[in-house]
């Protein structure tokens, strides 16, 4: 009896363990729709403390000089943490967001994520290998892979369009958009 009593406690202990970790992985596998991730823009120049862009990965439209934490358009790099997959972000110089070429408009790229979710590295903005270079974006071909996760989709400029546009310092509205 005593042997029985043993195996029913160790029984349910197991049970209750495995349904403790189920729920656990469930709520790992499906993240809170108020958590849709962060696109950060970053001025990473070596500088200690550089400047930071937090853009929410929400489809909308983000004028950088309306967002309170965006002192500056002084930014040349991007990354991602816990973007979701599917959403294409394109970076304009261009006040307004013009898209395709505008007249306004002196350069835009857009990259898309393909993993859900994507992190860029390990999401760690002190850590310059996890940040994407707009340069690095500008360079790649269209539909390539930039960094595990993200391909640049598209790259426009007013003409010249052989000449390399300044990407540092122009960076002025970000789009988020689900194709």
């Amino acid at each position: 009896m005593r042997y029985l009593n043993i195996l029913t406690a160790t029984l349910a202990l197991g049970c209750s363990l495995m349904l403790l970790s189920g729920s656990s992985f469930a709520d790992n596998a499906a993240p809170a729709s108020s958590n849709s991730g962060q696109i950060i823009l970053g001025d990473v120049e070596g500088v200690i403390d550089f400047p930071l862009c937090y853009i929410p990965a929400i489809v909308g439209e983000y004028y950088l000089r309306d967002i309170t934490q965006c002192t500056s358009d002084d930014y040349n790099a991007m990354m991602f943490l816990n973007v979701p997959s599917a959403l294409t972000v394109t970076v304009y110089d261009d006040r307004n967001c013009e898209p395709d070429g505008n007249v306004s408009n002196n350069w835009e790229f857009a990259v898309t994520t393909v993993k859900n979710p994507t992190t860029s590295g390990d999401g760690d903005v002190n850590i310059p290998g996890n940040w994407i270079q707009f340069l690095t974006i500008w360079d790649a071909a269209n539909n390539s892979v930039v960094q595990p996760g993200v391909m640049k989709t598209r790259r426009l400029k007013r003409p010249p369009a052989d000449t390399k546009p300044n990407l540092h310092n122009e960076a002025s509205c970000v789009r988020v958009e689900r194709l």
